[in-house]
């Protein structure tokens, strides 16, 4: 278990924790711990900014340039590349073609302008007291989401990709262990508020996959990383309402 835990660390973030920096299906209830232990990185940050009377505005910048150094930009990537081929076309083959273009198109640009704005706009909205539990919670919702909509996914559209190592072969097992630990973490830092996002991210999922699905056929991993972000999104609108825990 360790062993695939630090595998899926080394492959889903810039840290060295495993010998591999390649992942199975066997790998995928792990992907909520992992979003777990970089929410950890994100509250130490902001405990140390805080410390030093860095004031919300910029904390919440440097915590967003943090996240994204972290995960290595994958994410974002897979963001860019999902927005340039749903906006570049309708066609299944040609949307498929754009996302796999190392090339940033201009929607791909301002949609990653859009995403990074809301999320800062969204965090310097959230109470300071508030901010580290649904870091925590929220990356652990977020990184569940794949494992959510690779369960219910359609087939993988290309022949070949990180897609295609999840989709349609997480077993029950591995959906419920996933599913537990995300609702636990959930439940433990911000209660029932925690239960109630996690049932509109579980929604949103389902309704974006859908839409993916119908589109191209199934998810890839452009789509999983695009995924990962918009629900960070959603995760972080919803906390704006939490007023105290």
């Amino acid at each position: 278990m360790i062993k695939k835990i630090l595998d899926t660390i080394s492959f889903l973030t810039i840290i060295p924790a495993g010998k591999n920096r390649t992942i199975t299906e066997q790998s995928a209830e792990y992907f909520p711990v992992v979003g777990f232990l970089m929410g950890i990185i994100l509250v130490l940050f902001n405990f140390l900014f805080d410390l030093a009377g860095i004031p919300l505005p910029a904390k919440s910048g440097l915590l967003i340039i943090i996240l994204i150094i972290l995960n290595g930009g994958l994410h974002i990537d897979g963001f860019i590349d999902t927005m340039d081929g749903l906006s570049g076309s309708t066609e299944k083959k040609r949307i498929l073609e754009i996302m796999k273009d190392s090339r940033i198109g201009a929607k791909g640009a301002l949609a990653i302008c859009c995403l990074l704005l809301l999320k800062y706009s969204l965090m310097v909205s959230i109470k300071s007291a508030v901010l580290p539990s649904l870091l925590l919670a929220g990356l652990t919702m977020s990184y569940w989401s794949i494992i959510f909509s690779a369960r219910y996914s359609g087939q993988y559209p290309r022949e070949t990709g990180f897609g295609k190592i999840f989709i349609n072969k997480i077993t029950k097992k591995q959906f419920i262990i996933s599913c537990v630990i995300t609702v636990l973490v959930s439940y433990a830092l911000l209660g029932f508020y925690g239960l109630g996002i996690l049932l509109l991210v579980a929604g949103a999922t389902h309704l974006a996959t859908r839409y993916i699905n119908k589109l191209i056929g199934g998810m890839t991993g452009d789509t999983f990383g695009a995924l990962i972000e918009i629900m960070q999104v959603v995760i972080l609108f919803f906390g704006v309402f939490i007023k105290k825990l």
